[in-house]
C-alpha cells in the first residue's frame, strides 16, 4: 500500500464555507495537513448531504471502466488509487502525490472541470462517454490500477493535436489495461451560472468586484460600505490563498443570458448616482410617511438613465388628459398628437398670457385649460413681483406636485433618520397650511404652493408633521405675517431643533437677525407658559432662564445658542445666496451641514436633489415636460428649444415647461445652468430670474452680477451679507452688505468694474468707448438687507415670498437699503 506524502500546508484554490475542491480530490485533510482518507461527514455538511441542482459525482461510463480494469464492460465500480492530476491554481495540486485507495463505501467527490480558459485546461469528466449535457462524461477519478494515471496532453505535445472547443488527455502507465495511453478528447464543459448569482446585468456585478451602479443615498449593504468585500478580496488573492466560489465564477469568457428570478430583492436602477454619507436605517420604515419619501425616490432615480422616454410618458398623459380642453383645441391639438407637433402648433407664453383662459377657468368656465375642474390657484411673487393666478387640479397635485415634495426629502433624511421618530425637532420655516389666504369669486383658495393643506388630497405635509411649533393658537389665527412668523419662532425655541427646512434663503438669513430682536419676548413667554399673550403651554422657568443666560454670555442669541443640537439646514444655495449662505450657516453652528433644496416655482417642479451637490440638482423628469431656450438670446414665442437630453453642461438656458396641470410652453422667468448629469439626466442649478437692466445701452443679467460679484469676493477676499444693483442714466450702482467689520478692501469697485466687463454682454465695450461710466459701489449697514426684509413682512408680505433681488422692483426699496450709510468703495 502507498505510504502517506505530505501535502502542501495550503491548498492553492481552497474555498470558503464550503468543502474545498482541492480537499475531494486529494483526500487533503486540513486538521493534520497529510492525505488521508476523506470522512463520512466533509466540513459542515451533514452525512447525505448534497447542495441542490449539483449532480452526484462519482458516476463513470461502463464502457470506459471496464477499459481500465482490463475486462469486458460491466457495472460501474467505484475508483481507488491515484489522483488525476488537474492544473494548479484551479482547486487541483500541479504534481500530486500517491495516496491510501478509499474504502469502497465512499464516493470520490468529481473535480470542477475548467470550462472555456484553455486547450488543455480539462479535467477526466469531459472525457467521451458521459452525460450528454456536458459534451462528454467522466472517466473513474481514481484508476483500480495504481500503476495507471493520467495526465493532460498540451496541444502539439507528443504529436498530439486538438479541434477548437476540445481539449486531450492520455491514459498512460504500467497497467494491463487495453486502453493504456490511449488518447480521448472531449469538448469543454459549457459554463452554468445560477441566476441572481453573477450574470451579464446589474444583478451579481458587486460579486464580480464591480460596483453597483448608482445606489441609493436610502439603501444600506454590502455595496454601501467602504473597501473591499470579502468576494472582493478573495477575487484578487495571490496564489496559495482561499478563494471563494464567487471568485471562481468570475472568470472570462462567454456567458448565457441572465434570467431574472421571480423573487429576486429590489435593487436600485442604474440611473441613481452615487451617493456619500450615512444611509437609511430599518427603523425609518416605522413611518407611513417614510414609506411614501422612499417610493417617490426610487421611483425619480428609475428615471435618470431614460429622459426620452419619461419625457415622452409625461407628454403622452399630459395630451390623453387634457387633449379636448378649449386651449389646446384652439391651437390644433388633440389626444393624439406628438412631440413635434405639440412643439408647432402652440406659441411660449409666459404665465401672464395665459391669463384671459385663466381668468374664464376662475369665473366657472369648465375645459378651458384643463378636463378637470382646478380646486385652487396658486399665487407668488413671481420673478418680478406681480401677483400669480395658477389653476391647480388634484390629477396635478398627486401625479406632479406632492411626489416632487416627497421626492425632496429623500437626501436629508437619508442623512439623518432619526427625525422620523421626532417630528418636533424639524422646524420647517417654509410651510404655514394654517395662515390666512385669499379665495376667487366661487370661494375657491387662491394661495401659495407653501400654503395648500396636503390632507385635502390624502397626504400628509411633511417630517414635521405633528410639531408643537405647527400650532398656533385659534385666537391668533388671523395675526399678520410677521406676528406669525414671531408666534412660531416662539413656539420652537422650547424644543431641541436639529434640522430646520428654509427652501427660500431669505428666510435662513432672516433668523437669526428676527431672534436677536425678539428673544427678550421670547424668554419672558417661556416662563409665563403664553404664546402671543395667549396661554397655550406649560410654563418653563427653567428653559427661559437657560436663553437669557446664553444670551448675556455671548452678548447676542444666533440660533447656535437656542439650538446647539441643530445638525442641517435646507435651502437654495445657489445664485445670490451662494454668496452670502456660507457665512450665515457659521451662526447655525460650526457642524450645520448645508443642503440643497429642490428647485421649483408656482408653475412647477423643476430639480430634485439626489446626492450631496451644494448647489444643483437633475431635471424632475417624472412632473413636466420640459423645454430650452439658449439665455444668449431674450426669450420670444417662437424661440428653438432643446428637449431635457439635448441640453449641453456648461451653458445656460431659459426654462419652458408644461405639465398636466394646465400650463403648456410656459416660460417661467427663470434661467438654469447645466453643471453635468446624473445617469442622462443633467443636472442643472438655478442662476437668477431672467430680468434685465439698462445703462449706456448696456443690458445687465442677474447672472452676470452675480458671477461678477463672485470674482470680485474672491479676488479681494471680502465677504458680503447681501447685494443690490440699481441703474442710474451712465452707470451702474451696487449696494453692498459686507458681512466682516470694517470697509471693503481697497480697489472693489475697480475689481467688479472689470469682472462686469468679462460676464455682461457689451460693458467692456461700451466702457471702452465712453458709454457707461465705471460701476459705483456703495456700502451699506450689515442689517440694511434685513432690515428691508422686515419690512416688506410687516407690509402684509408673507415671509416665503420675500426673496433676495440682484435688482429691485420699486426705487424705494433702493432709497431704504442706501439710506443708512454711504461709502464709497
Amino acid at each position: 500500500m502507498p505510504t502517506r506524502t505530505a501535502w502542501p500546508a495550503r491548498c492553492s484554490d481552497g474555498a470558503r464555507r464550503r468543502c474545498p475542491p482541492c480537499c475531494a480530490r486529494c483526500s487533503y485533510d486540513r486538521t493534520d495537513r497529510t492525505p488521508r482518507e476523506r470522512p463520512r461527514t466533509h466540513g459542515h455538511r451533514r452525512p447525505g448531504h448534497r447542495r441542490p441542482g449539483r449532480r452526484r459525482p462519482g458516476w463513470f461510463a461502463p464502457d470506459v471502466a471496464a477499459s481500465l480494469r482490463g475486462g469486458p464492460p460491466g457495472p460501474p465500480r467505484r475508483p481507488t488509487g491515484t489522483p488525476l492530476p488537474h492544473r494548479g491554481g484551479r482547486g487541483g495540486h500541479p504534481d500530486p502525490a500517491v495516496v491510501r485507495p478509499r474504502r469502497p463505501r465512499l464516493r470520490a467527490l468529481a473535480p470542477r472541470a475548467a470550462g472555456r480558459r484553455m486547450a488543455a485546461d480539462v479535467h477526466p469528466h469531459d472525457l467521451p462517454g458521459g452525460p450528454a449535457r456536458h459534451g462528454g462524461g467522466p472517466v473513474p477519478g481514481r484508476v483500480r490500477d495504481p500503476r495507471q494515471r493520467a495526465e493532460l496532453v498540451r496541444p502539439g505535445a507528443d504529436g498530439a493535436t486538438e479541434e477548437p472547443g476540445t481539449a486531450v488527455a492520455r491514459l498512460h502507465g504500467s497497467g494491463s489495461g487495453p486502453r493504456a495511453g490511449a488518447v480521448h478528447r472531449a469538448a469543454a464543459r459549457p459554463r452554468h451560472r445560477i441566476p441572481g448569482r453573477g450574470g451579464d446585468g446589474d444583478r451579481g456585478r458587486h460579486r464580480r468586484g464591480l460596483p453597483r451602479p448608482h445606489p441609493s443615498p436610502l439603501r444600506r449593504g454590502r455595496a454601501a460600505r467602504s473597501g473591499p468585500s470579502r468576494r472582493h478580496r478573495a477575487r484578487d488573492a495571490p496564489p496559495g490563498a482561499r478563494r471563494t466560489a464567487a471568485a471562481r465564477r468570475a472568470r472570462p469568457g462567454p456567458r448565457p443570458p441572465r434570467r431574472e428570478p421571480d423573487h429576486a430583492r429590489h435593487r436600485p436602477p442604474r440611473a441613481a448616482p452615487p451617493v456619500r454619507g450615512p444611509l437609511l436605517r430599518p427603523r425609518w420604515r416605522e413611518s407611513l410617511h417614510t414609506e411614501r419619501i422612499l417610493t417617490e425616490h426610487h421611483r425619480f432615480l428609475a428615471t435618470l438613465d431614460h429622459p426620452e422616454q419619461t419625457q415622452q410618458t409625461v407628454l403622452a398623459e399630459l395630451l390623453a388628459a387634457n387633449g379636448a380642453t378649449s386651449y389646446l383645441r384652439e391651437h390644433g391639438l388633440n389626444e393624439r398628437s406628438g412631440a413635434e407637433e405639440f412643439r408647432k402648433a402652440l406659441p411660449i407664453r409666459t404665465q401672464s398670457a395665459f391669463g384671459p383662459w385663466i381668468e374664464r377657468a376662475i369665473a366657472g368656465e369648465d375645459g378651458v385649460l384643463t378636463a378637470e375642474r382646478p380646486v385652487a390657484f396658486f399665487s407668488s411673487s413671481g420673478s418680478t413681483g406681480r401677483e400669480k393666478r395658477i389653476p391647480v387640479t388634484p390629477t396635478y397635485m398627486k401625479r406632479c406636485f406632492l411626489p416632487f415634495y416627497h421626492a425632496s426629502f429623500a437626501v436629508l433624511l437619508g442623512a439623518f433618520p432619526d427625525l422620523a421618530a421626532d417630528p418636533g425637532g424639524v422646524l420647517n420655516l417654509w410651510r404655514d397650511p394654517t395662515s390666512p389666504h385669499a379665495r376667487t369669486a366661487d370661494g375657491r383658495p387662491h394661495l401659495g404652493p407653501s400654503q395648500i393643506d396636503h390632507r385635502l388630497f390624502g397626504e400628509g405635509g411633511g417630517p414635521e408633521d405633528g410639531a408643537a411649533w405647527a400650532t398656533i393658537p385659534e385666537q391668533l389665527s388671523d395675526a399678520d405675517p410677521w406676528e406669525r412668523a414671531y408666534l412660531q419662532l416662539r413656539l420652537a425655541a422650547e424644543r431641541d431643533i436639529k434640522v430646520l427646512i428654509g427652501v427660500n434663503p431669505a428666510l435662513i438669513a432672516g433668523l437669526p437677525y428676527q431672534l436677536a430682536a425678539q428673544w427678550p419676548r421670547i424668554v419672558e413667554e417661556i416662563a409665563r407658559g403664553t404664546v402671543g399673550g395667549v396661554p397655550h403651554t406649560t410654563p418653563d422657568p427653567r428653559r427661559a432662564e437657560q436663553i437669557a443666560r446664553r444670551a448675556d454670555e455671548y452678548g447676542a442669541l444666533d440660533p447656535y445658542h437656542l439650538w446647539p443640537n441643530l445638525r442641517a439646514a435646507v435651502a437654495w444655495n445657489s445664485a445670490l445666496a451662494s454668496l452670502y449662505l456660507p457665512r450665515v450657516r457659521e451662526r447655525y453652528g460650526p457642524g450645520v451641514r448645508l443642503f440643497a433644496a429642490p428647485i421649483g416655482s408656482s408653475e412647477g417642479p423643476v430639480a430634485v436633489p439626489v446626492d450631496d451637490h451644494p448647489n444643483a440638482a437633475p431635471l424632475y423628469l417624472p412632473g413636466c415636460y420640459f423645454e430650452f431656450a439658449d439665455a444668449a438670446e431674450p426669450i420670444r414665442e417662437d424661440s428653438p428649444t432643446v428637449t431635457a437630453a439635448e441640453l449641453e453642461p456648461g451653458r445656460d438656458y431659459h426654462l419652458v415647461l408644461s405639465h398636466i396641470g394646465g400650463l403648456y410652453r410656459c416660460a417661467v422667468n427663470d434661467v438654469v445652468h447645466v453643471v453635468d448629469h446624473v445617469g442622462r439626466t443633467p443636472r442643472i442649478s438655478y442662476t437668477g430670474r431672467d430680468v434685465l437692466r439698462t445703462a449706456g445701452g448696456v443690458d445687465l443679467t442677474e447672472r452676470a452680477v452675480v458671477r461678477a460679484l463672485a470674482g470680485a469676493l474672491a479676488d479681494t477676499g471680502a465677504e458680503l451679507r447681501n447685494a443690490t444693483v440699481e441703474t442710474g442714466t451712465d452707470r451702474f450702482r451696487a449696494a453692498i452688505a459686507s458681512a466682516l467689520p470694517g470697509p471693503l478692501p481697497a480697489g472693489f469697485a475697480t475689481l467688479l468694474d472689470k469682472h462686469l466687463g468679462e460676464t455682461a454682454d457689451g460693458y467692456r465695450a461700451a466702457r471702452d468707448a465712453g458709454a457707461l461710466a465705471p460701476v459705483e459701489v456703495l456700502q451699506v449697514h450689515q442689517d440694511a438687507f434685513q432690515r428691508e426684509w422686515e419690512h416688506a413682512i410687516r407690509s402684509g408680505q408673507r415671509r416665503t415670498r420675500v426673496k433676495d433681488r440682484i435688482f429691485q422692483p420699486t426705487p424705494d426699496s433702493w432709497a431704504r437699503i442706501t439710506a443708512d450709510e454711504r461709502a464709497h468703495a
